[in-house]
């Protein structure tokens, strides 16, 4: 393998994964897998593809693609990733949280700077119990603000649902959230 290639390749897979805020603080630490039919990188535009049935992993993060465009800026650094499928799907656990987040939509694009995680078309996003769906659901990270749209045509509308939020009782213990009695 070139060295110039080797060193591209490696950058390419040092980045921190598509959306880094969100993993578990330790699944930056695990190595990057991603399986593709097809690869291609152009250090000059600084960009990789990854096409056909992509899969990647890193922790407890997977994403699930037909394509995977990575971009990187002129040292390397991770910019943008965009996936693209009928549907594009990602599964990761967050920080603190008994459950995984799970997403899918025709488009997931995520940004460093500003760091944001975007879903075009046929959105949906699940997370702890609640769903949200719409044309276009945008996650401002730094912000933590969650913004659900319907399409661009005036059809559709946003769908929400919230479970309720169980509170154990003064002293007593939390139940389990894995739907056992605690025996």
């Amino acid at each position: 393998m070139r060295p110039r290639f080797h060193a591209l390749l490696l950058a390419v897979c040092a980045l921190s994964g598509p959306m880094p805020c969100l993993a578990l603080s330790s699944d930056r630490e695990q190595p990057i897998h991603i399986e593709a039919d097809r690869f291609e990188a152009d250090d000059v535009k600084h960009v990789s593809i990854y096409r056909g049935n992509v899969r990647y992993s890193q922790g407890t993060m997977r994403l699930e693609a037909e394509t995977v465009t990575i971009y990187y800026d002129a040292e390397r650094n991770f910019q943008r990733l965009l996936a693209d499928g009928r549907p594009a799907r990602f599964r990761q656990r967050l920080e603190g949280k008994a459950e995984d987040m799970r997403g899918e939509a025709l488009r997931i694009e995520y940004t460093a700077a500003p760091e944001r995680l975007v879903l075009k078309q046929q959105a949906h996003v699940w997370n702890q119990g609640d769903e949200f769906a719409g044309e276009l659901i945008t996650y401002d990270i730094d912000g933590d603000r969650v913004v659900a749209r319907r399409g661009e045509a005036e059809e559709g509308r946003v769908q929400v649902v919230i479970q309720p939020r169980q509170t154990p009782a003064a002293g007593a213990p939390a139940p389990p959230r894995d739907g056992t009695d605690g025996r």
